[in-house]
């Protein structure tokens, strides 16, 4: 369930959120269906585009799970763990998968759900660890994966039609959830933020 952005940074109005899987977002917004769209892939070339921001991903754990105390947790230590994690299509999983594999890391038998809700509250109950870049729940405790470049995350690109009828109003709206990502979502802004999937060494 995604979450509407908090007064205090809201400058522009926002009427509905439509979940999409993250290959197929720009398609609903070039057919008409929503006026921006978000994924952690960049939109094509035709869009006017801009970085909202980089969502960190994190290990979830219970309270009482011994990763709820620590304040970040090590790649090469997380994959030891009872993994819960998400479908090869999800962003986390995709980034997760990337520096494991850049780490000549392996893990075995994790435990694959397709619904972000049902990996926390699998962890919640203790079954696990759910890899995740969504906002705990359920008391479920936030612990950031730590690689050798920073903190494992990824990065978040919002689209739109660069001749929209209202194209200044999406752009402020865009801005408005561009501060709320970096003051309320992701306020750590002084650590270093590393996504395995868009690095300057890459296409």
């Amino acid at each position: 369930m995604a979450r509407v952005p908090r007064r205090r940074y809201l400058r522009s109005g926002l009427n509905d959120i439509i979940e999409r899987d993250t290959r197929t977002v720009y398609d609903v917004v070039q057919r008409g269906d929503a006026d921006i769209g978000i994924s952690t892939f960049p939109p094509p070339g035709s869009m006017e585009t801009r970085v909202i921001g980089r969502a960190p991903v994190c290990a979830l754990a219970s309270p009482e799970h011994p990763l709820a105390g620590q304040t970040q947790v090590a790649l090469a230590d997380l994959v030891r763990e009872s993994l819960i994690l998400m479908h090869r299509n999800n962003a986390a999983r995709l980034a997760f998968d990337t520096a494991t594999a850049g780490q000549g890391l392996a893990y075995v038998d994790p435990r694959v759900v397709s619904v972000t809700s049902v990996a926390r509250a699998l962890a919640a109950s203790g079954q696990g660890v759910a890899v995740l870049t969504d906002q705990p729940l359920f008391n479920l405790i936030r612990v950031p994966i730590q690689i050798p470049e920073g903190i494992l995350a990824v990065t978040l690109y919002a689209g739109w039609d660069p001749e929209h009828f209202a194209a200044p109003a999406v752009s402020a709206l865009v801005d408005s959830i561009s501060d709320y990502h970096r003051n309320v979502l992701t306020p750590t802004a002084e650590i270093t933020i590393a996504d395995p999937l868009h690095t300057p060494d890459r296409p």
